[in-house]
């Protein structure tokens, strides 16, 4: 219905009512009969917006969850490519493979499947890029633990404290890239909180160097002196 059409409506019921002795029953039907005219568009046009508006939500939706279903088929015969070519019979695939492991798998995984081939993995050359591979993982987080990168840093010091604190390198790569950075007071209060983490007895075959990571302490940060405490009670227990 268009505004003239409304307004010729409107106009004749203001006739119909103003003429004629008609009673408010009358007067009622003039006016419902007119109204339905008028509220019945409105009501299609707003129920119209309104699945229109449902049906735009649900094929938002349903493009998330396909996009969602690609990305995980698409890790799934990333993973599954990965796999094969480290079965393969072929040495030298296998340790071309290695180096993709922790693109492709979740970081524990990862160093579960790396840590397997650097010890059972027939050939020599394998176990030693699996070796190196874990190595070079282990550097790369405990730099980006130590970063600017507020994010980076939170997701590496994750990592470290749940997937990696168990290698036996753990202790000493954490110790030797807190004192490459002695001028980076972030790096030496993550090395701190990610020691405090540890066994009392993998502290104390590194005491000298948790020793000196605690004199570093700077006197202007209280949170920091809290936990160096902390790691020195550790550090100075019997157990």
């Amino acid at each position: 219905m268009t505004n003239d059409e409304l307004t010729m409506g409107l106009k004749r019921l203001e006739e119909k009512l103003d003429g004629g002795n008609k009673s408010p029953w009358d007067k009622a039907a003039v006016i419902g009969t007119v109204a339905s005219g008028v509220l019945v568009p409105l009501a299609l046009a707003v129920a119209g917006f309104y699945f229109s508006s449902v049906l735009s939500e649900q094929q938002i939706r349903t493009s998330r969850e396909i996009a969602s279903d690609n990305l995980r088929l698409g890790q799934y015969q990333l993973a599954a490519g990965l796999m094969k070519s480290l079965s393969s019979p072929e040495a030298r695939e296998r340790k071309q493979a290695i180096s993709f492991v922790f693109i492709v798998l979740p970081e524990l995984e990862a160093r579960r499947l790396v840590d397997v081939l650097s010890q059972s993995d027939p050939d020599p050359a394998v176990r030693s890029s699996a070796t190196n591979a874990l190595n070079a993982r282990l550097t790369e987080l405990t730099v980006e633990a130590a970063g600017s990168d507020p994010e980076q840093s939170q997701r590496a010091t994750s990592h470290l404290s749940n997937v990696w604190k168990d290698v036996p390198q753990f202790t000493k790569t954490l110790l030797d890239s807190a004192s490459q950075h002695k001028a980076n007071q972030h790096a030496q209060a993550n090395t701190v909180n990610l020691l405090n983490t540890l066994d009392t007895r993998k502290l104390k075959q590194h005491s000298n160097e948790v020793a000196e990571l605690i004199r570093r302490t700077p006197s202007d940060n209280a949170q920091f002196q809290q936990n160096a405490r902390m790691l020195n009670q550790k550090l100075q227990s019997r157990e």
